[in-house]
């Protein structure tokens, strides 16, 4: 069986929002542009707004929550340029410290050439909100962080990267767009809640909850995760529950989420 991927729930900026994620037992990520709300539970993953980024304020929330993740602000999406890669490699060399892995994220065929072997790379899933435009084969021998996209596009594009390179994580908020629509993510598609269309402010949340706990099922499903008969999650993987801990302590589990 292989290890579970950390799941990063990007929406740091809302205390609500940060108690569902920790509840679904994922990771909560923020994006730097954002004012973070810590009360609910620790920053994991730091990303970048990718049109207009502000480096010295992503340097200075990175070095304040020293999370897991970070994104260094995204190559060229017009052109594949030396000193372009220079900049980004800068400034992954001043994230480092203060994190446990820095992500250059490419946006052309050509770029990854130029980026040493080494450097994990944040695949930009094909969105409205931007994509990575080369080849999947480009991703050969790297370590990949799934950026962005629907919880579908990310296990889809997992069974192709996965058999070219190590997929470690994946991030996303497309779960809260879509309760805004009062819909929830369910075996691949977004489905409508019984109370669509009331006025019931608890809908989105619901649906935020909802998303939550079914993506990480389908995940689990990929990895082929026994569930936990206590909380439902895969066995040994909650921290939160005393059963999985027990398992966890009889038979320990690799996993980078706990």
């Amino acid at each position: 069986m292989s290890t579970m991927i950390d799941l990063i729930y990007t929406s740091g900026d809302n205390a609500h929002f940060l108690d569902l994620c920790q509840r679904a037992n994922w990771m909560a990520g923020i994006r730097s542009d954002k004012y973070p709300v810590t009360s609910a539970t620790r920053i994991q993953f730091i990303d970048v707004w990718y049109k207009f980024p502000n480096f010295a304020r992503h340097l200075e929330l990175v070095k304040r929550f020293k999370p897991l993740y970070v994104t260094v602000p995204d190559l060229s999406e017009r052109m594949v340029s030396r000193e372009d890669i220079r900049r980004a490699l800068r400034q992954a060399e001043e994230l480092a410290p203060y994190c446990g892995t820095t992500l250059i994220v490419p946006k052309l065929s050509g770029q990854l050439a130029l980026l040493p072997k080494e450097m994990p790379i944040g695949y930009s899933v094909p969105s409205r909100y931007g994509s990575a435009s080369y080849p999947l084969w480009e991703l050969e021998g790297r370590q990949v962080h799934l950026l962005g996209g629907s919880p579908h596009k990310q296990m889809n594009l997992y069974r192709y990267i996965s058999c070219l390179a190590v997929v470690v994580s994946a991030d996303g908020n497309m779960h809260q767009y879509m309760s805004g629509y009062g819909k929830y993510w369910r075996a691949g598609r977004w489905v409508k809640h019984p109370a669509h269309g009331s006025g019931d402010a608890s809908v989105s949340y619901e649906c935020i909850a909802w998303s939550l706990r079914n993506i990480r099922q389908a995940w689990l499903s990929v990895f082929k995760y026994i569930r936990c008969p206590s909380c439902g999650d895969g066995l040994g993987l909650s921290q939160w529950c005393a059963f999985c801990q027990d398992a966890r302590r009889a038979a320990p589990i690799a996993s980078r989420s706990l």
